[in-house]
C-alpha cells in the first residue's frame, strides 16, 4: 500500500498543489502565531534583562541619603548610585526633557552593566543614552544643560522644609551615547519603554548639590547575603542620625531630617532610672500678649518631670517662658500668652492655628538648660547669619523681625523662648514624620549603650529603605499568567479555521475527480475501509509536505514582519526592539498541528464519499443524476451518497 500511495502522490502532483497549500497555510497561520509568541517574550526578556544587567539585587533610600562607603563595606563591587529626577535641554533650548533620570555613578556601575565593561566619563562630562540623545537630538560634544531640584535630607512636603525650588543647574558636555549593552535601559522599576537617562560622575553630582559621600541607591549582584551586609554594616549615620554631646548636661540624638522617625523613638534606650527627655522643638509665627508680639519664635515642648529645670506639674494649659520674652511682651507669671503656629492641612497646605496658655514661670537667661541646643537644624534658619534672611518653607514676612530680633539671633541662636509640656506639644505640632527633634540622656550615659541598641533594634526597612530583587522582579515581569502564543493563536483562529475548510474542501475536489479509481479498486474486492485508509494515507502524505512547507513559510514571514517593525513601522511600537526567537519545541508543534488539522479536514469533508457501490462510480452515475437525485445531492454535499456493499463495500 506504501508503494501505492507514494505513485500516486507523485501522479497526482498537479492535483494536490491546492491541498498542499491548503495545509501550508493553516501552518504558517498557527506557526507563525506560536513564533510571535516566542519573539515578544525573548525580547521582554531581553529587555527586562538589559535594565538590570548583571546586578541582581539594590537598595533604594528614597529622599533619605546613606554613606557611599557602606557600598566598600558590604561588597568591593557594589555600586553606590545617586538617582535624582532632572529636566534636560539642550545648550540652545530647542529641545528639552522635563521628566529625565539623572544617575551619579562611577567606574563600579559600568560593571554592573550588560557588557561588564567600564565606561570613562570627564570630570565635567556625561554620557546620555540612545533615547534622550535622540529626544534632544544631540550628539557627542554637543553641550546640555541639566537642571535638579536640590535635594535636602528634610522632605519638602513636611512643615518648616527650608526654601522651595531651590534648583541646581549644570551645563555638561555630552561625552558619549550609551546603547542597551551599556545599561541604556537601567531602572530600577519595570517598564517597555527605557527612560530618559543622563549618566554623570558620582563626584562631580555630590559636589555640585552638596551631598558629599551620600548616595540613595546602592546595587550589587550578591543576592544571597546583600541584604544581611547592610544590616551588619548600616550606622547610625545612615540613618541621618547623630549622638551629641551637650554642654555639662548629657549626650543628645538628633537628626538632620529635623523629626526623629517613629521607630527611632521607640528603639532608644530610657537610660538608668528610666531619665531619657523627649522633646520636640518647633518654629512658631508669633507670641502674642495683648497688644505686644514678638515674631518667629521656637519653643520647645519636653517632658517637664524628667527635664530638671522646669516645674514637674505644668499643665496642659500652662507655659514657661524665658526672661527675655517676658521683658518684650512685658508680661510675668500670670499672663496670658497666644502661641501662633503653621501645621500642613488636609491638601498639603499650611493652616495657621493658635492656643493661648497661662505663664507658670520665667526662667533667667543664665539658666544651663536655657541654650541653642534644642533647636534642630531646620532647612533655611540655621546656616543663616542674619533672622531676616530665613526661608522656613512658607510666607516669611522678614518686615515683622525688629532689631532686637537680630541680637537675640546673634547672642543666643535657636535658643527657645517658652516650653510647654510634650503631650500639648505633639498634639499641636506633631505629624506624619514625627513628633520628637531630640532626645536626651543625663550626663554619665554610656553612649555605646545608646549606639548599640539603636544599631540591634532598628533596620533599614523600618525607616523605609527598600531592598529590591532586581532580576527576580524582571523575570517575573516576563512570565504573563497567559502564553504569548497560545494569545496569538487565539487571535489568528479564523484564519487556521478557514484554512482548514479549504484544505478540506480541496481534498473532496481531488477525490471528486477520482471516482473511477475508488470504483475500481472496490470492483477488485478492496473493503471499503481499505480504500478510505489509502485515500487518507495519500492526503497526509501531503500534510506532511504541506506543513513542513508552512512551517518554513511562517520562520520568513515572522522574520519579515519583525523586521518591519524595526524600521518601516517602528512608531508603531515605540522603543520595543523586537528579536525573533523559536523556542525548540516551537516548530515541531506547528508541524505536528498543521498536520493533524489537515488531515481532520480532509476526514471530516470525505468521511461520506465511498458509500457508493462500484458499479455507480465506474459508470459514472454520479454526475447523471438531476437535480434531486441522491447521487447528485451527496457530491454537492461534499459525498458520494449512500451506496451498496457491491465489491466489498460496507
Amino acid at each position: 500500500m506504501i508503494a501505492l500511495i507514494l505513485a500516486s502522490t507523485r501522479h497526482y502532483w498537479r492535483t494536490h498543489l491546492g491541498v498542499i497549500l491548503g495545509a501550508a497555510l493553516a501552518t504558517l497561520v498557527l506557526t507563525g502565531s506560536l513564533l510571535v509568541g516566542d519573539s515578544v517574550k525573548a525580547t521582554l526578556r531581553r529587555q527586562a534583562l538589559a535594565r538590570v544587567g548583571r546586578a541582581d539585587v539594590a537598595m533604594m533610600s528614597g529622599d533619605r541619603f546613606f554613606r557611599a562607603a557602606l557600598a566598600d563595606a558590604i561588597d568591593p563591587e557594589a555600586a553606590p548610585l545617586l538617582m535624582l529626577r532632572a529636566t534636560v535641554a539642550r545648550a540652545d533650548g530647542m529641545a528639552r526633557v522635563n521628566a529625565a533620570q539623572l544617575l551619579g555613578v562611577d567606574a563600579r556601575f559600568w560593571k554592573l552593566s550588560p557588557a561588564g565593561a567600564a565606561l570613562a566619563l570627564p570630570d565635567d562630562g556625561a554620557a546620555l543614552n540612545a533615547r534622550l540623545a535622540q529626544q534632544l537630538g544631540v550628539v557627542a560634544g554637543d553641550t546640555v544643560i541639566v537642571r535638579v531640584e536640590k535635594p535636602g535630607m528634610f522632605s519638602k512636603d513636611a512643615p518648616l522644609s527650608g526654601e522651595e525650588n531651590d534648583v541646581v543647574a549644570l551645563r555638561v558636555k555630552v561625552a558619549r551615547t550609551v546603547d542597551d549593552a551599556h545599561y541604556g535601559r537601567f531602572a530600577l522599576t519595570a517598564s517597555q519603554v527605557p527612560p530618559f537617562t543622563m549618566f554623570a560622575p558620582l563626584a562631580m553630582v555630590q559636589e555640585k548639590l552638596g551631598l558629599i559621600a551620600k548616595v540613595n541607591v546602592l546595587a550589587s549582584s550578591r543576592t544571597a547575603s546583600f541584604q544581611l551586609e547592610v544590616k551588619k554594616h548600616w550606622g547610625l549615620d545612615d540613618a541621618a542620625l547623630e549622638i551629641r554631646d551637650l554642654p555639662d548636661t548629657g549626650i543628645e540624638l538628633r537628626t538632620s531630617r529635623v523629626f526623629l522617625d517613629p521607630p527611632v523613638v521607640a528603639a532608644a534606650p530610657q537610660g538608668k532610672d528610666d531619665r531619657r527627655v523627649d522633646a520636640l522643638t518647633y518654629f512658631v509665627n508669633e507670641l502674642r500678649a495683648g497688644e505686644k508680639a514678638t515674631p518667629y519664635s521656637m519653643v520647645t515642648a519636653v517632658e517637664t518631670a524628667a527635664s530638671g529645670f522646669l516645674p514637674a506639674e505644668l499643665a496642659d494649659d500652662e507655659i514657661v517662658i524665658t526672661q527675655w520674652l517676658a521683658d518684650d511682651l512685658g508680661i510675668a507669671t500670670g499672663g496670658k500668652v497666644t502661641v501662633k503656629y503653621f501645621v500642613m492641612g488636609e491638601r498639603r497646605e499650611l493652616v495657621e492655628k493658635a492656643r493661648t496658655f497661662t505663664v507658670l514661670a520665667v526662667l533667667p537667661m543664665n539658666e544651663p538648660q536655657i541654650n541653642t541646643s534644642w533647636m534642630p537644624d531646620f532647612p533655611g534658619l540655621a546656616d543663616k547669619q542674619n533672622c531676616r534672611d530665613w526661608k522656613p518653607g512658607f510666607a516669611f514676612d522678614s518686615t515683622r523681625m525688629r532689631d532686637k530680633d537680630q541680637q537675640y539671633w546673634e547672642q543666643y541662636r535657636g535658643t527657645p523662648k517658652a516650653f510647654v509640656n510634650l503631650k500639648v506639644g505633639r498634639e499641636m505640632w506633631g505629624n506624619r514624620w514625627g513628633n520628637t527633634t531630640s532626645l536626651r540622656w543625663p550626663a554619665g550615659t554610656d553612649r555605646a549603650e545608646i549606639e548599640q541598641a539603636l544599631r540591634e533594634k532598628l533596620s533599614p526597612e523600618m525607616l523605609g529603605f527598600q531592598f529590591i530583587p532586581l532580576r527576580e522582579q524582571a523575570l517575573a515581569a516576563t512570565d504573563a499568567p497567559v502564553d504569548f502564543g497560545e494569545l496569538f493563536v487565539s487571535f489568528s483562529f479564523f484564519l487556521i479555521a478557514a484554512a482548514a475548510v479549504l484544505t478540506g474542501l480541496l481534498f473532496v475536489f481531488t477525490l471528486e475527480q477520482r471516482n473511477a479509481e475508488a470504483g475500481l479498486l472496490l470492483a477488485l474486492g478492496w473493503p471499503a475501509k481499505n480504500v478510505r485508509r489509502l485515500f487518507l494515507a495519500e492526503g497526509a502524505v501531503l500534510a506532511v509536505a504541506g506543513s513542513v512547507f508552512g512551517a518554513a513559510g511562517a520562520v520568513l514571514y515572522t522574520r519579515l514582519v519583525l523586521r518591519g517593525l524595526a524600521t518601516v513601522w517602528r512608531g508603531a511600537v515605540g522603543a520595543v526592539d523586537f528579536q525573533f526567537s523559536a523556542a525548540p519545541a516551537t516548530l515541531p508543534i506547528g508541524v505536528v498541528s498543521g498536520i493533524v488539522i489537515a488531515v481532520l479536514a480532509m476526514w471530516l469533508a470525505s468521511r461520506r464519499q465511498l458509500k457508493l457501490s462500484a458499479t455507480e462510480l465506474l459508470s459514472g452515475e454520479l454526475h447523471e443524476v438531476g437535480k434531486g437525485g441522491r447521487a447528485l445531492a451527496g457530491v454537492v454535499g461534499g459525498e458520494w451518497g449512500g451506496g451498496g456493499d457491491d465489491g466489498g463495500g460496507n
